[in-house]
């Protein structure tokens, strides 16, 4: 009976350590967003800063306010739960995070503004602060089990890809709706 008590003790402790990744990770994530957003306008218009920070209220450069929190606060061991998870595991919970975050933006976004007619700043950081949340729920959902390494190498292209995206996009934006202010 002692064991099935340490069992449920351990268990629990984990589910709060949990809880406290997604919801302390999301408000993070959403803060350094927040401040990308603001910053982008205040020192951008170099190759370097483009890449990262916003430098239009188009949705390809929401999407960055998503990508590069959701790999911060994934990839650096600020919480106890982060800590104890390997390097490899944390890359693999960083590409989901990123990856379901900008989803969300991207389909947010577009089903808002084309499918109800909504749009406005207050709806675009609520927005946000739910494709962060749910980007954080789907990182935190992977298990404990081996992850094949293909998958680590495929979450590591994919961040690599859109880094390198935001970048070349940044210098050699297409005249593209996703690419432009919808005003």
């Amino acid at each position: 009976m002692e064991g099935i008590r340490q069992q449920d003790e351990v268990y629990v402790n984990h589910s709060k350590e949990v809880v406290k990744f997604v919801g302390y990770g999301t408000v993070i994530a959403f803060i350094v967003a927040w401040l990308m957003h603001y910053i982008g306008d205040a020192i951008g218009g170099s190759f370097l800063i483009d890449g990262i920070f916003p430098n239009n209220e188009s949705i390809w450069n929401h999407m960055k306010l998503a990508f590069y929190p959701s790999l911060i606060v994934t990839l650096v061991p600020w919480c106890e739960y982060v800590k104890r998870i390997e390097f490899k595991k944390r890359c693999v919970m960083a590409t989901i995070a990123a990856f379901m975050s900008q989803f969300i933006v991207v389909m947010g976004y577009y089903g808002l503004r084309f499918g109800f007619n909504v749009e406005s700043m207050v709806t675009n950081f609520v927005l946000l602060f739910v494709a962060l949340l749910f980007g954080f729920i789907h990182a935190a959902m992977i298990s404990d089990d081996h992850i094949y390494e293909w998958v680590r190498w495929l979450g590591v292209a994919y961040v690599v890809g859109m880094v390198a995206l935001y970048y070349i996009f940044a210098a050699l934006t297409p005249a593209l709706p996703i690419f432009t202010t919808l005003d």
